[in-house]
């Protein structure tokens, strides 16, 4: 707790709206060796508002591994799933843009100490689920169509080497 004190300075706890991960704090083992690592979901006034800090267990206490900043109204949803071969599970972190408008959903991975977001896509709807029975989850995200245009289905499975193949329909 009293890590966590440290960097709520001009911070409010904000949890995911949606989905089974509700907590502000999560706990996760983002980089596959075995100890959890733990995320706090926060918001603020700043520029991009949504924060996740996501800290690990070092000789007996708690450090800040690295941060996650992104922009938006609220966190819609967060999963962790793995969707690659590398040790560890990836962040599904979805967020609402505005109070009016649409969805962003971005795709992190913890490596070598510090996270890099693998991409980035606007949806409505997301599913992570193993369709082709790997061993490894792909993500499926919808997206309306505009005005009379038809919506659109599209499937990401995330590579060994960290590149994205995508199929839509």
């Amino acid at each position: 707790q009293s890590v966590i004190d440290t960097v709520m300075d001009n911070h409010e706890y904000s949890a995911p709206l949606h989905g089974v991960n509700l907590q502000t704090v999560q706990m996760a083992d983002l980089d596959g060796d075995g100890v959890d690592e733990y995320l706090l979901f926060t918001k603020s006034t700043a520029v991009d508002p949504l924060r996740i800090f996501i800290f690990q267990s070092q000789n007996g206490g708690f450090v800040v591994l690295d941060v996650i900043d992104n922009s938006g109204a609220d966190f819609d949803r967060v999963e962790y799933v793995q969707l690659d071969d590398n040790p560890g599970v990836e962040i599904v972190l979805g967020r609402q843009i505005g109070k009016l408008t649409g969805k962003r959903v971005g795709v992190y991975s913890l490596r070598d100490g510090s996270v890099h977001r693998i991409f980035a896509a606007d949806y409505s709807h997301l599913l992570c689920c193993d369709l082709n029975a790997d061993g490894k989850e792909e993500l499926m995200v919808l997206r309306p169509g505009a005005g009379t245009e038809n919506g659109i289905a599209a499937l990401y499975e995330i590579q060994s080497d960290g590149s994205v193949k995508t199929a839509a329909a």
